[in-house]
């Protein structure tokens, strides 16, 4: 899976080498095995494929502190408090619950701010290799005004050209009231209206644009310089 349209040195590597979050109730979810026994469903799991052990080591081996008592500690911690939320042990209600401190930081910022140090900022290579996901479009763009703000260098700002389809322009046509209502909202697979950069700082596409020369969707790159 991605290997075919991975850059060479990546095809041997499982998803090309892409970065993938797996997700999903792992106690409650298991696959389909007609008439199968109990450990003929546990061996369809992706804890017993043959790539998994290279799955976990890839997340694993970019930890620095991989091999420390501390780490191993707060895993076995977490992975207990993992089958007690898939066991319903620890619910406050029909569907929440009760997050440990120790797992919360106290706002947005915060979050921001552990993922996104100075090192990592003033270093294009760990620039690179570190991402913080978010749950809305929205939520995203304005955690990437954050992080910009932090990076140094000039801003450089790129405003869209469009034209807004008029009601009497027939079937296709919209309402023409309020145009920056249409630029706070940009459509699925595009960039925002007014998109800001600065050299280093990383650019994600959205949409197959070479999928030949790996400009896909998907795609992080690093900006390099610009012309104005």
């Amino acid at each position: 899976m991605l290997r075919d349209v991975a850059s060479p040195e990546f095809r041997h590597v499982p998803f090309g080498g892409i970065l993938m979050l797996f997700g999903g109730y792992w106690t409650q979810f298991l696959p389909v095995v007609p008439c199968g026994t109990k450990q003929e469903v546990l061996d369809e799991t992706l804890k017993c494929s043959y790539m998994y052990l290279k799955v976990y080591q890839r997340v694993e081996t970019g930890e620095e502190y991989e091999n420390s008592a501390r780490h191993r500690k707060v895993f076995r911690i977490f992975k207990s408090w993992l089958r007690l939320v898939a066991d319903g042990a620890i619910q406050v209600g029909p569907s929440s619950i009760a997050l440990p401190d120790s797992m919360v930081l106290p706002s947005e910022e915060a979050a921001i701010e552990w993922i996104y140090t100075p090192a990592v900022l003033s270093d294009m290579s760990k620039l690179r290799e570190v991402a913080l996901l978010g749950i809305r479009n929205n939520e995203v763009l304005n955690i990437n005004e954050v992080i910009l703000s932090e990076l140094g260098g000039e801003t450089i700002s790129a405003r869209g050209i469009d034209e807004a389809v008029r009601e009497d322009d027939g079937i296709d046509g919209m309402p023409y009231e309020n145009e920056e209502y249409f630029h706070r909202e940009p459509p699925q697979g595009m960039p925002p209206y007014l998109l800001e950069l600065k050299v280093g700082c990383i650019i994600m596409l959205l949409r197959n644009m070479d999928v030949a020369n790996q400009l896909r969707n998907g795609t992080r790159s690093a900006a390099a310089l610009h012309h104005r």
